[in-house]
């Protein structure tokens, strides 16, 4: 019996099945596995193979029949996951990748508010390091070695699963190919036509500041511009920015619609009732994708089915989410200003920037809150009305 101690094998489930592919080719056959990454090997046969690892919550090792009817054999497992095996073929039914998917999106989006957060540390003790030289003070380098080190790692942990996510969608061939939030199949032109599009006023960019916040107004917004001659083209990849080409006037539906998870099979079935994909937010869970469906005269108006409760109380959620940082916001100012004017040092340029700092944030999320509320209210209205 052979054991490899693979604690990061996770990290990239595909390199991390090949390998296993690989030592099977070298006569070494996996007959356990521990999520933490201890692999069992016992020495056989050299023959080719693929392995699979499933990841999927609280399966118990239990491998679906129509995977056993198409030759996979189960080599290992534990409570969430199962390693499976068969002949270097592809076959009717493959297990699928989305639980990766998820997982590593998921990571992703902690790990970005991770880098911001180490990010903010190492530009706050960058400008208290230029505040001291400014007046003098002793200087510690050492106050910068810790965040920009964190910052460096997280960001390299961060391509790497980026990498990895790169690779289970690739796997997956039914799946939905995203350039980060945008179908890839959304890109009709290239970079180079984009920008002479622009030019030529072909094409025009529009950005609503924060509309997220109050998206009726942007399905408005879109639907109008349509039946005006300027169809919606494509968002930017953080979803900011509205692209529009010139076009004959259409009818437009547009829908922002809200989910507790945005599943492979939620994705697929609203394609197959005609609605086109136009975004897909980073979090998978409790996040959105946008839709768009053209029709005509003689048509009704399509309705994306969404349950009118769950979007209200994304938009509850939503109004706590930019409620709670203004007040806290705003108390962490009052007390700083009181501190500022009653510390015996006074006023530094240091503490003048951090208070007009505090501010632009205070009426960021106040401007944010607003739109959040006006929102709500008109849920709450058209909810009473059905």
């Amino acid at each position: 019996m052979t054991v490899k101690f693979m604690p990061f094998w996770f990290a990239d489930v595909v390199k991390s099945e090949e390998k296993l592919s690989r030592l099977a080719s070298e006569g070494l056959m996996l007959t356990g596995f521990k999520p933490y990454g201890l692999f069992t090997f016992e020495q056989g046969e050299a023959e080719q193979v693929r392995y699979r690892i499933v990841r999927e919550k609280k399966c118990e090792g239990k491998v679906p029949k129509r995977l056993m009817e198409n030759g996979w054999v189960k080599c290992a497992d534990s409570k969430h996951y199962y390693i499976i095996k068969n002949a270097d073929k592809k076959t009717e039914a493959e297990p699928s990748y989305k639980s990766w998917v998820s997982l590593y999106r998921t990571l992703q989006t902690i790990l970005f508010f991770i880098i911001c957060f180490f990010g903010g540390m190492l530009i706050g003790a960058t400008a208290a390091l230029i505040e001291n030289i400014a007046e003098g003070k002793e200087t510690r380098i050492l106050s910068l070695i810790i965040p920009t080190i964190a910052t460096i790692i997280f960001i390299l942990i961060y391509c790497v699963l980026h990498n990895s996510n790169k690779k289970v969608l690739a796997k997956n061939p039914d799946a939905v190919r995203f350039d980060f939030t945008i179908p890839e199949e959304n890109f009709i032109y290239t970079k180079e036509q984009e920008k002479a599009m622009l030019k030529s006023k072909e094409m025009i960019k529009k950005s609503p500041f924060f509309w997220i916040a109050a998206p009726d107004k942007a399905e408005a917004m879109v639907e109008k511009m349509a039946a005006e001659g300027w169809k919606f083209y494509r968002f930017d990849k953080l979803g900011q920015d509205f692209y529009f080409i010139k076009s004959e006037p259409c009818k437009l539906r547009f829908v922002v619609d809200f989910q507790s998870e945005i599943s492979e099979e939620y994705i697929a079935l609203t394609k197959e009732d005609g609605w086109k994909l136009e975004f897909a937010s980073v979090t998978k869970k409790d996040g959105y994708c946008i839709w768009s469906r053209e029709y005509t005269d003689d048509e009704e108006i399509p309705e994306l089915y969404s349950d009118n409760e769950s979007a209200l109380n994304h938009a509850k959620n939503y109004l706590k989410k930019m409620i709670i940082p203004l007040a806290v916001d705003v108390i962490l100012s009052v007390l700083l200003i009181i501190w500022c004017f009653t510390d015996d040092l006074g006023m530094t340029p240091f503490k003048i920037v951090f208070i007009i700092f505090m501010a632009v944030i205070a009426v960021e999320y106040g401007f944010f809150a607003v739109k959040s509320i006006g929102y709500y209210s008109r849920l709450r209205k058209k909810s009473e009305e059905i």
